[in-house]
């Protein structure tokens, strides 16, 4: 059995130095009950940081590292003493993006979020959705290479933000251009 590592994660002090540890973490390949039972004795027996989070294949074990080990009838490590929480992990296959533009419209969220204030009445959903039907319209294969292409879409693109949304600033027009030209 190959010995598994206690990991601290501390909390810093205002100079940055690590004081506290607040969590122990420690990765096992395959979840061995023992293995786990002798984690929080060890985790425990340190008496520093509150909790213990054990990793395994498939769950996150939580422990509480002010609860003390128990044994059990046969005289072994109970790996549920202590125990504050037990999630599954659950394995998805990755998803293959097929459409570039769903990057696009996430970018351009995320900069007209970036922007918005209290003062900004700007939804910013519709700013996106407008962008994105606009451009969907003008562009053609290959936009990006022809003068053409590149004013179509930079006019359409400024009606949308400054005259319809008046949203006037030039660093956010040359980004939404920027992301239209990367990901349309």
């Amino acid at each position: 059995m190959k010995k598994s590592v206690l990991t601290p994660f501390f909390l810093l002090d205002v100079n940055g130095i690590a004081k506290i540890p607040l969590i122990y973490f420690s990765v096992i390949q395959t979840h061995d009950a023992k293995e786990v039972a002798e984690l929080h004795r060890l985790s425990w027996n340190l008496g520093e940081a509150p909790l213990l989070f054990v990793v395994t294949p498939d769950k996150i074990l939580v422990y509480n590292n002010y609860a003390a080990p128990q044994v059990d009838e046969n005289g072994s490590l109970d790996p549920n003493a202590g125990i504050v929480d037990a999630a599954q992990l659950i394995r998805q296959a990755p998803v293959e993006e097929t459409d570039p533009t769903v990057r696009g419209k996430a970018a351009l969220t995320e900069l007209f979020q970036s922007i918005r204030n209290e003062n900004t009445p700007v939804i910013v959903e519709r700013i996106v959705n407008d962008i994105d039907g606009i451009v969907k319209i003008v562009r053609f294969p290959g936009w990006q290479n022809t003068p053409t292409g590149r004013r179509e879409v930079s006019k359409n693109l400024r009606d949308v933000i400054m005259r319809k949304y008046r949203v006037k600033d030039q660093d956010v027009f040359a980004k939404a251009y920027s992301y239209v030209e990367q990901y349309y």
